[in-house]
């Protein structure tokens, strides 16, 4: 490899390296009249080399230099030219993976595997204990972790402790094969074919695409929902969610690096063609409407769901062996060649688009749509307006509880703030000081923001898992608050049908355990919930309407604010 280009995590700093002359380019910075770009210029050791960025902060370059017989490992921390911490191999090997501050290199044999941990100025060798088996491949995960595949086990290792954590039971394609990750997915190439294949890493679900052309190469990112294809007519970009292809219009040129810079939900692609001493930038997601242009005829869905597609292939049958399909043609190159400036993409309208199907389908294409960076009228349909109004919600809360449901039905249930916060146009439901946080209904970790998973329950019309409910649907509002009753010697069936007498809808919390579900369960679902063991403290977070009923033993010694329950 003598020439390659390298991004950071944080979308800030890439790094170009011509053998051994290494370009590192960081972010830009006024100065005086005019905006200066951060570059800075150095030599390795040798040629035979191979640069990977890992995360901070702050950033950090780490060069493998290899020789005759040994690997050369140097650490840079910009914007210094001099490397900051040294180390040595007994052995050539190359990077297999790159993530979470750590660099797994593989000797050429494929019978070692050393995780060198950049930190600070330093650099720590972790040798991996692979048994007698060798390593076909190596990914990088998120949360410090990686999937090593060997001729006969596929494991999710712990790269902090260099252990292996579980096993995939996933059906990979036999070797020679590429495979990377993206966002959640495990993606599979065989070079020369026309498919691609992507895991869901969270149930393991197959999806298969055809793009119509032979795929040599594929630039992808973990950071990023997007994956490049380079194929022999041209580029394709696959979003991981929305499963739709797109042709990326890009000064291209063969065999050229290329490598996607992620910042935010701003991706670019980044190209170096021969003789070029910067390389070009073509927005491909984010806020504005990538440069690329749909590749299949039929616009009407890009949501990649098994009927549709098949439809689409007007008659043509394929054994996909029960993955998801979608199929396009992708088409000749122009024999004009595009200019290297990318001309600036004009406004995109919102679009309404008319499609067959469940409220669900028009839901999952608004969200396939959108998180693609279309801009797309977001549809209300009945069941989700039922339960908006059977909880109350306002105008604001409705859109949020659509929006989030629709991005779970299409496999990104938890989005980021901002994201979710732009796609609404405003703060309030995202940041979590809405109505739909006084219900309990959100799920925030992380910078990201969920459904309850009782919430969709609900809209996916699957039995609650943490009560059962008695009684029929009622008019009548849960009794709000929170109240006790004495058992009075009575059975479990005794008391729940005097339950249902009085307030004609309950949920009986099944235990203990299941009891802060289970409020919010009950609430959902219209329903008082029963607890017949009451808990040592108050449910917490307690839905805003939510109502329980405390079932107590006589004689047995409440806690004290269970004393302080006053009676139904």
């Amino acid at each position: 490899m003598s020439r390659e280009i390298v991004t950071s995590p944080d979308g800030q700093w890439f790094a170009l390296r011509d053998g051994r002359d290494v370009t590192l380019v960081g972010p830009r910075v006024p100065a005086s009249d005019d905006v200066q770009t951060n570059t800075y210029r150095w030599q390795l050791d040798g040629d035979d080399a191979e640069l990977a960025c890992v995360s901070g902060p702050p950033i950090l370059l780490v060069a493998i230099v290899r020789t005759a017989d040994a690997t050369r490992i140097s650490l840079f921390v910009p914007p210094e030219t001099e490397a900051a911490a040294r180390l040595e191999l007994g052995a050539r090997a190359h990077v297999a993976a790159v993530g979470g501050g750590r660099v797994a290199l593989v000797t050429d044999d494929r019978k070692e595997m050393t995780l060198v941990r950049a930190a600070g100025r330093g650099l720590a060798p972790h040798p991996v204990e692979l048994g007698d088996s060798s390593v076909d491949f190596a990914v990088a995960l998120e949360r410090n972790q990686l999937v090593i595949g060997q001729p006969r086990k596929l494991e999710v290792w712990d790269g902090v402790s260099g252990r292996p954590l579980r096993r995939l039971g996933l059906e990979l394609p036999s070797p020679p094969r590429l495979v990377g990750a993206a966002s959640g997915h495990l993606w599979v190439v065989r070079p020369g074919t026309d498919e691609i294949i992507m895991y869901r890493l969270s149930d393991g679900r197959p999806f298969r695409h055809y793009v119509g052309a032979p795929i040599d190469d594929v630039v992808a990112s973990l950071a990023s929902p997007l994956i490049v294809l380079v194929t022999r007519r041209g580029l394709v970009r696959l979003h991981c969610f929305a499963h739709s292809l797109f042709a990326v219009d890009a000064p291209w040129q063969s065999a050229e690096p290329m490598a996607q810079l992620v910042c935010g939900d701003d991706i670019a692609l980044l190209g170096w063609p021969a003789g070029a001493s910067e390389p070009w930038s073509v927005l491909i997601g984010g806020q504005t409407q990538p440069s690329a242009e749909p590749i299949a005829q039929d616009t009407t869905s890009t949501l990649a769901t098994a009927g549709e597609k098949l439809r689409q292939m007007k008659g043509l049958q394929l054994n996909v062996g029960g993955a998801e399909v979608t199929t396009f043609v992708a088409r000749a190159p122009s024999p004009s060649p595009p200019t290297a400036q990318t001309p600036d993409p004009a406004p995109t309208p919102t679009v309404t688009v008319s499609i067959d199907g469940t409220w669900r389908d028009h839901l999952a294409h608004f969200a396939s749509r959108a998180l693609a960076g279309d801009a797309v009228e977001r549809p209300d349909p009945e069941a989700v307006a039922a339960l908006a109004s059977r909880l109350g919600l306002d105008a604001r809360a409705r859109g949020a509880l659509a929006l989030l449901y629709a991005c779970y039905l299409v496999g990104e249930p938890a989005i980021a703030i901002a994201r979710a916060a732009r796609l609404l146009g405003d703060w309030t439901e995202a940041l979590g000081s809405g109505r739909l946080h006084a219900l309990a209904m959100l799920e925030r970790t992380r910078g990201t923001v969920a459904l309850h998973a009782a919430v969709t329950d609900v809209l996916d019309g699957a039995p609650p898992r943490h009560v059962r409910i008695a009684g029929g649907e009622s008019e009548i509002a849960p009794r709000a608050g929170v109240w006790r009753i004495n058992r009075d010697r009575r059975g479990d069936a005794e008391i729940e049908s005097a339950l249902v007498g009085s307030l004609a809808r309950i949920a009986i919390v099944a235990g203990e355990r299941d009891l802060v579900p289970g409020v919010l369960e009950a609430r959902l679902r219209g329903a008082t919930a029963v607890s017949m063991l009451p808990p040592g403290e108050p449910p917490r977070p307690w839905p805003d309407g939510a109502g329980l009923v405390l079932v107590i033993e006589h004689g047995r010694t409440a806690s004290a604010w269970v004393a302080d329950v006053p009676m139904l």
